[in-house]
C-alpha cells in the first residue's frame, strides 16, 4: 500500500511540475498576419499639408484591427515621419 501511494505521488509531482513548466514558459505568438493594402491616389502632391497621398486597406480576411492600433511611419532618405489619423500626424527628429 505505502509503494502504490508513493509512485501515485511521484506521478501527481511529475504531472505537476511539467504543468507548471509548460505555464510558465509559455509566449503567445506577437503580432498579426494581416496585410496593408497601399494604393496611390492618383492625385498630385502640391504645397499643402493636407493632401491625400495613398490609401490604406485591411487585405480581406484580416483580422479585425483598429485603425489606432497600428504604428506606421514613412521615412525618406533624409527623415522619418510618423503617421496617425489627419492633422495629427508629426516629424520625428532623426538627430536626437
Amino acid at each position: 500500500m505505502k509503494r502504490l501511494l508513493a509512485v501515485t505521488t511521484c506521478l501527481v509531482l511529475a504531472v505537476a511540475a511539467g504543468w507548471t513548466f509548460l505555464v510558465v514558459s509559455y509566449e503567445t505568438d506577437l503580432g498579426t498576419d494581416n496585410t496593408i493594402l497601399v494604393d496611390n491616389t492618383g492625385q498630385n502632391p502640391t504645397v499643402a499639408n493636407d493632401d491625400s497621398l495613398v490609401v490604406l486597406s485591411f487585405e480581406s480576411g484580416a483580422e479585425d484591427l483598429a485603425w489606432s492600433s497600428l504604428q506606421l511611419s514613412i521615412a525618406t532618405t533624409e527623415q522619418t515621419y510618423t503617421c496617425s489619423f489627419g492633422i495629427q500626424s508629426t516629424q520625428v527628429d532623426d538627430t536626437a
